[in-house]
């Protein structure tokens, strides 16, 4: 028997249940026209290009794989979505809301709990890196050896000393809060492997910065010396690892006077978290207890910054007898490059995992210096690395 009642009630829920429908798909598309949505990306990347058209057979091809990576990254309330999964996985449930990212353990001396959320870096196998799950085979050490040396000899034909530089994985230096699922593993890494294989082998210097934060954080472990939220030291760790490069350096340049840590102020704060954050779905998931040091008085250098993400950094300072620098660095070199910068003539800072001649025949350095971050050991490298030549 037909209820008139309940009829009209089952029309109006299929009706609304219709409606919500057409709304979730419309929105979306919407937000691709209007773009209302004011989400901060939290992806640290660049975005597929839009498809390009043209009448000929190549580009037909290519069209439809255009297509789809534009729609992929541009499709509507993308970063809103991107953010509330990031929401949902890292803060409400405690699990990473992508690969690239794992979730640590909590910091009992933070300034609060969404401070307190140590976060490691995975992407590139920085975890399977951690566990030694590839350790660095023999015909990899044999290449790396000539690489460098190559490198070095290159140099010494030019008036030039050769270091190669390591900076420190977070997860080398705070082990103790990653999960308990990558605790008590094997702590050697390919890091141990090339420079035990190096310094055996050759008269390489080659400078291990594990070694000087892990003893700075053994003589004052409450100076936190890497970032929670993210992939990099924070000013105090670099400049420790400043400290210990000047220790070495201090051996060929014996008139070096090293910066005072007295020379700056820190300055402590509470802000939104770094690039770890960003990647699990937003910078305002978790906050971070910044340490920065700021120089009591200012630098006497002239700087010139080129290309984007300061690819290219020249400075000049007012020592004409200091050092002449080449130094090709990642993104761990940036809070170095003015304190190394103070003890040279002229310094050059290159972003690049290469060794590249046009900036050796360009810049007449005497010192040269390789910094690279561990990680960047897990993939293997080709004997033609060891140059980019000029013109490439």
């Amino acid at each position: 028997m037909n209820d008139p009642k309940a009829n009209q009630t089952r029309r109006i829920a299929d009706t609304m249940l219709i409606v919500l429908f057409v709304v979730a798909i419309s929105v979306p598309f919407a937000d691709m026209v209007f773009r209302f949505d004011t989400t901060p990306s939290a992806e640290q990347r660049t975005m597929s290009p839009a498809p390009t058209f043209a009448l000929n057979v190549d580009a037909l091809k290519q069209l439809p794989k255009q297509i789809k990576d534009w729609m992929g990254d541009h499709f509507g309330l993308r970063h809103f979505m991107i953010h509330q999964h990031g929401l949902i996985m890292a803060r409400w449930i405690g699990v990473s809301s992508t690969t690239q990212v794992v979730m640590g353990k909590q910091d009992p001396s933070a300034s609060q709990p969404l401070a307190g959320q140590w976060l490691y870096y995975a992407m590139g196998n920085t975890n399977n890196y951690a566990l030694h799950r590839k350790p660095m085979s023999e015909e990899q050490l044999e290449i790396w050896r000539r690489i460098l040396t190559r490198r070095r000899d290159w140099l010494r034909e030019r008036g030039a000393r050769y270091i190669f530089v390591i900076a420190p994985n977070s997860q080398s230096i705070y082990p103790e809060f990653l999960p308990d699922s990558m605790q008590g593993v094997s702590q050697r890494t390919r890091t141990d492997d090339l420079i035990e294989y190096i310094r055996k082998t050759t008269d390489i210097e080659m400078i291990d910065l594990r070694q000087a934060l892990l003893e700075a954080k053994k003589v004052k472990p409450e100076e936190r010396l890497f970032m929670r939220t993210d992939t990099h030291w924070n000013d105090l760790g670099s400049f420790r690892a400043y400290e210990y490069l000047m220790q070495k350096l201090k051996v060929h340049y014996s008139s070096l006077k090293p910066l005072k840590m007295n020379q700056f102020e820190i300055v402590k704060q509470t802000t939104q978290g770094g690039d770890l954050a960003g990647l699990l779905g937003g910078r305002d998931l978790f906050l971070e207890d910044r340490i920065d040091m700021v120089p009591r008085a200012p630098f006497e250098l002239r700087v010139a910054r080129e290309r984007h993400m300061e690819a290219k950094v020249r400075a000049f300072a007012p020592d004409p007898d200091g050092i002449r620098l080449v130094m090709f660095r990642d993104s761990f070199g940036d809070a170095m490059m003015s304190y190394l910068a103070e003890h040279c003539s002229k310094s050059y800072f290159q972003w690049t995992d290469r060794f590249h001649e046009d900036a050796i025949v360009q810049e007449k350095p005497n010192m040269v210096i390789t910094q690279m971050i561990e990680r960047l050991l897990w993939r293997d490298v080709k004997e033609d690395e060891w140059m980019v030549p000029v013109g490439r």
